[in-house]
């Protein structure tokens, strides 16, 4: 379950860090980078968002199926 809690939470970074970069001027040393080549100015912070949203209901789930599964134990 913890695994589980802590994916989230570092999907909930992902998110926030996207969106607060998402529009800003990349600097000269981000311009380098593979990512930003590949994907352009905004893509990077489009795939961090997107990948802490997959992230998020991927950890979700897998919760929700450690807390059944703690509750049929439990009994």
């Amino acid at each position: 379950m913890m695994r589980a809690i802590l994916l989230m939470m570092v999907s909930v970074g992902s998110v926030v860090n996207g969106i607060f970069v998402y529009g800003q001027k990349p600097t000269d040393i981000e311009k380098t980078g593979w990512a930003y080549q590949y994907l352009g100015e905004n893509g990077v912070s489009e795939a961090m968002i997107g990948m802490g949203v997959v992230f998020f209901l991927f950890g979700s789930l897998l919760v929700r199926d450690e807390w059944k599964n703690y509750k049929k134990a439990k009994q």
